[in-house]
């Protein structure tokens, strides 16, 4: 995990599965799924398709990496 992470991330992280989908990851932070797919897009997010064409899943140091740019307010 991230040393860089404000204890309340640190906690959202360490509360996660080994690997978080996309559901779940979008009402943790707040976005809908179209917008991690963009985040994805773009660079900001990494995930691990896991079949051709399907599904995509977060580890904990995708969403740790995630939550390092978000504003700290978000954990209030």
């Amino acid at each position: 995990m991230a040393n860089n992470l404000p204890p309340w991330a640190q906690d959202v992280v360490a509360s996660l599965k080994p690997f978080t989908t996309e559901q779940e990851l979008a009402a943790l932070v707040g976005v809908t799924p179209r917008t991690l797919r963009a985040w994805r897009s773009c660079g900001r997010l990494k995930g691990v398709q896991t079949c051709p064409g399907g599904r995509v899943r977060y580890g904990r140091e995708h969403v740790a990496a995630l939550l390092a740019t978000m504003p700290s307010a978000r954990g209030a």
